[in-house]
């Protein structure tokens, strides 16, 4: 008798091998509001219809089970015939799944009734689904001594053929409501303690996020721009941006003192004095209140916009389910993440989407990752960071959004310390601009843009530099010397510019008072942003020029 459970441990162990041979494949017919199985009718014949419930109402729905990628996309012909035109087929890896011990219950075909109710009180129900066959099966647990001492009692239930079995869980669907129709949970059948082991990995473990339920009407625009407060500005640093604006203060009769480069109460006395006595300064506070350069939710884009109000817009996930692009499968992976916790969907989607997006794909620098590598997604860490590197593969024109930084700041903090080493000119940050809801830099962009005369603009190229701002926001990384001597150049230029042109018209000359007033204001105010950071003075120094180099130098470009 002490032979038999290592006799069915070899089995299993066999079964265990057979099993991870192969992979595993489905149709995915699409995400849909508020789904039932009768909806699907058309394609019942094809295979058996089962579904993933996700945020919002929304089911990603499936169509049978298969051994071989060819059976697979017959059945895909036949949906797509049935007019399911984005359907696709979805392939599972055993290597992301994990093997478990279940209990099969019994063998049907997808053409036969069944009676879901007998088995739900059994308790959670899977299906191994192959063509037409569908096997049911009842589980996890633990150790083979607690799937025997189960197996005895479900057996003693009326499910006298019922045995243990070794499975990946990539094989297993769970049965819902939504392949039962049965619209109340049943009280199981008293079996004893069945206990059921949590598997990583399993369709077994919701972990719902509910941060992304929309709350915002079809339509409404929702800012996503958070607003930082300003840092306090140190009066104990003599610098070269204070120098330059008391000299801006004096020579407006506001400041009274000595030029020591020190930001004291005289000099922040002044510059207050200014903006409330100088009209051209007071024009341009009045005009950045109107320049909406961070809350516009509509870029003509359609997945960029779906992108971008993923969390007020209900429509948004079924845009992007609707796109093929990686970056639309790196977000369908995150919405299932957000919704179900880890699973092997998630894996199967983010793997999917990191080889499409940098296979085959030339490129001036390497790809941060092994993009050909399975990866498992078990935290949201890791799904985050991979998410960005799409963001930055060769090709993509999508940016990232900045409620990702709102929704999950501790994680995207770590992300994007992580990123910034890799990060590419490629990558494409959502204008979040935090920086420009401070109003002395928000004059200082209005003033610019204004002086630009160009009225197409190269909405690349400012996206470009609202990316390299935000990132500067969110993960500022020290600068080499040659960096810092060129943000000085273009500095010392661009000023040399604008002082020749403020001679040929006493109207240029006051647009150019305010906006070295800002501009000026902007930078020691910058510069100590940077210092709470932990770099030092002179690091801080060329921070504050890159960073305010995107917010006036595209539109500054024909004075240098």
């Amino acid at each position: 008798m002490k032979k038999l459970p290592l006799l069915l441990l070899l089995m299993l162990s066999w079964n265990l091998v057979s099993t991870m041979a192969q992979n595993y494949y489905t149709v995915q017919v699409g995400t849909f509001l508020e789904a039932k199985r009768s909806d699907f009718e058309a394609v019942q014949p094809i295979g058996f219809i089962h579904a993933i419930p996700t945020q919002a109402n929304l089911n990603l729905v499936f169509v049978g089970g298969y051994e071989t990628r060819e059976a697979a996309e017959r059945a895909l012909a036949q949906v797509k015939g049935k007019g399911y035109a984005n359907a696709f087929v979805q392939e599972k890896v055993p290597s992301e799944g994990q093997e478990v011990l279940i209990i099969q219950l019994a063998t049907k075909t997808t053409t036969q009734p069944i009676d879901w109710e007998s088995y739900t009180k059994i308790g959670d129900i899977y299906a191994i689904l192959n063509g037409s066959s569908i096997k049911i099966v009842t589980g996890f647990y633990q150790n083979l001594d607690i799937a025997k001492q189960q197996l005895n009692l479900i057996r003693q239930a009326g499910f006298s053929d019922a045995f243990v079995k070794s499975v990946n869980t990539v094989f297993l669907t769970k049965i819902t409501e939504f392949e039962t129709g049965l619209k109340k949970p049943l009280i199981p059948l008293e079996l004893g303690q069945p206990q059921i082991v949590n598997i990583p990995g399993s369709y077994d473990q919701p972990t719902v996020n509910p941060d992304l339920t929309p709350k915002t009407p079809t339509g409404a625009v929702a800012r996503t721009v958070s607003q930082p407060a300003m840092p306090r500005i140190r009066s104990n640093i003599k610098r070269r941006s204070v120098l330059e604006l008391q000299k801006v203060l004096k020579a407006e009769g506001h400041y009274k003192s000595s030029l020591d480069g020190y930001y004291g109460d005289g000099t922040a006395s002044a510059y207050q004095t200014m903006k409330d006595n100088n009209r051209e300064l007071q024009k341009y506070i009045v005009l950045a209140q109107h320049i909406d350069v961070s809350g516009t939710t509509t870029t003509g884009n359609r997945l960029q916009d779906a992108i971008n109000n993923l969390p007020t817009d209900p429509n948004a996930p079924r845009v992007i389910e609707n796109s093929n692009t990686p970056v639309a499968k790196a977000y369908r992976a995150y919405l299932l993440y957000n919704s179900i916790g880890r699973s092997n969907e998630v894996n199967i989607l983010m793997n999917t989407a990191n080889r499409e997006a940098f296979s085959g794909k030339k490129s001036t620098s390497p790809p941060p990752f092994d993009y050909q590598a399975t990866y498992a997604y078990d935290n949201l860490e890791q799904l985050l960071l991979h998410l960005q590197y799409i963001h930055s593969a060769p090709g993509n024109e999508i940016a990232a959004p900045c409620w990702l930084f709102q929704r999950h700041p501790r994680e995207m903090q770590r992300v994007f310390e992580r990123y910034a080493s890799v990060a590419t000119p490629n990558f494409l940050l959502q204008a979040c601009d935090q920086f420009l809801s401070w109003e002395e830099l928000s004059v200082a962009h209005a003033i610019a843009a204004d002086l630009n005369p160009d009225k197409k603009l190269d909405q690349k190229q400012i996206a470009q530099g609202a990316s390299l701002r935000a990132m500067l926001y969110l993960a500022p990384e020290q600068l080499d010397t040659d960096v810092a001597k060129d943000l000085q150049a273009w500095n010392d230029k661009l000023f040399g510019g604008l002082n020749g042109w403020a001679t040929r018209d006493p109207l240029n000359q006051r647009t150019l008072t305010a906006f070295k007033a800002a501009y000026f204001q902007s930078q020691v105010r910058l510069e100590d942003f940077f210092i709470d950071k932990g770099f030092k003075e002179d690091e801080a120094k060329t921070l504050a020029l890159a960073t305010l180099r995107t917010v006036v130098g595209y539109h500054l470009e024909r004075f240098i």
